[in-house]
């Protein structure tokens, strides 16, 4: 699987960040996450055909999300695209659609599925970073420890089948800015496979959302690969088969002829292992749910708008700082941290990546056509 980085910007674009978008090749398709103004262009830069795109899900309904989808969906038409396309993002996303058919007078020839979610909002910590006792770059140095709580948010859940497990959240505790010490979110949550709500579940992979707090309706998204056995190279050589594409055919559950002899999946195939974890935040202030849907990933590319010292304007604007994405990798229990949407108030990410990997030391600030190979 490939991750692109088409566009790292916030809000206000700049020369180096285009705004939001995020392409994942995965199994001979690609997903889309977020379509900002420009996505098109980026896409042709990066080699990616819009025409191999067939899922985009967008994570709310703010302009620098969503603007690149109408000169996206008249591209494709231009090029005759005749497979559906289907769009996933919050209640508002059907109108959207008709506005850009009415208003641009296209009559396409595809189809395209709007898909509204609706599903639980998850409370949010207003005062996630406020409970060290200061700015939370200083946490390093601090002996104070960092206790996240629930906020009283009595949001109503629609048509909700998930746990938002807003009442069953022990503190997650961070000395000296070390992991060893965090306390274990309680079992609720660290037993919930299943923390968000269902959109997506083939035999390759899932994709579950939650609600999280922007002000507007924001939907972060988990992408989870399915297990799949270990392929044992050393015993497939043994028995003569050559690196390849045969070894993707005897993974992929095909026998392969060697000689006058025939290998079978079951000869190189060991005991299942866990498939690839990837989240993405879109823009949210830190949240419990996110720590749920985020729990152990791969990857977990959370919004980083702000630093610690801009803390008050990421509160007025339900928006994130680099340190408050670190500490939700860190209570995640995440391998890597991938820090995005970044303001054009700052000219460099020293500081952005500074204070978040004082925090979490796997952590890389995106950058426009950054690709990942997971």
């Amino acid at each position: 699987m490939e991750l692109i980085f088409l566009g790292t910007s916030s809000a206000i674009p700049s020369k180096q960040r285009n705004h939001p978008a995020i392409a994942l090749k995965a199994f001979g398709e690609v997903i889309l996450f977020d379509c900002g103004e420009g996505t098109q262009r980026q896409l042709a830069i990066a080699k990616i055909s819009p025409m191999k795109i067939n899922k985009i899900f967008i994570s709310h309904l703010h302009g620098d999300h969503v603007l690149g989808l109408p000169g996206l969906i008249q591209s494709m038409d231009f090029r005759d695209r005749k497979i559906p396309l289907d769009i996933y993002g919050p209640p508002g996303l059907f109108q959207l659609k008709s506005a850009i058919l009415r208003l641009g007078y296209c009559s396409l020839d595809f189809d395209i599925r709007i898909h509204e979610l609706t599903g639980n909002f998850c409370s949010t910590l207003d005062d996630f970073a406020n409970s060290v006792n200061g700015k939370m770059s200083n946490t390093k140095n601090s002996n104070n420890n960092c206790n996240i709580n629930n906020s009283n948010n009595n949001n109503n859940n629609i048509n909700s089948n998930a746990n938002s497990n807003n009442n069953n959240f022990d503190n997650c505790i961070i000395n000296n800015g070390n992991t060893n010490n965090i306390s274990s979110i309680n079992n609720n949550i660290n037993n919930n496979e299943n923390a968000g709500n269902l959109i997506i579940n083939n035999d390759k992979y899932s994709i579950q959302f939650i609600k999280t707090d922007h002000g507007v309706c924001n939907l972060s998204y988990s992408f989870v690969e399915k297990k799949k056995p270990r392929f044992l190279r050393d015993k497939a050589i043994k028995l003569g088969v050559k690196p390849g594409p045969d070894f993707g055919k005897l993974h992929n559950g095909s026998e392969v002829k060697i000689g006058d002899r025939v290998v079978m999946p079951n000869d190189v195939l060991g005991e299942d292992r866990s498939g690839v974890k990837i989240v993405y935040s879109g823009d949210t202030r830190p949240n419990q749910g996110l720590i749920s849907l985020a729990k152990d990933a791969d990857l977990l590319i959370h919004e980083s708008t702000y630093c610690e010292d801009d803390k008050n304007k990421a509160i007025e604007n339900n928006h994130s700082t680099s340190s408050e994405a670190a500490l939700i990798a860190k209570c995640a229990n995440a391998k890597n941290l991938v820090l995005t949407h970044i303001s054009t108030r700052y000219n460099n990410t020293e500081d952005i990546l500074k204070e978040a990997c004082e925090l979490f030391k796997n952590t890389k600030v995106a950058y426009d056509f950054m690709v990942l190979n997971i």
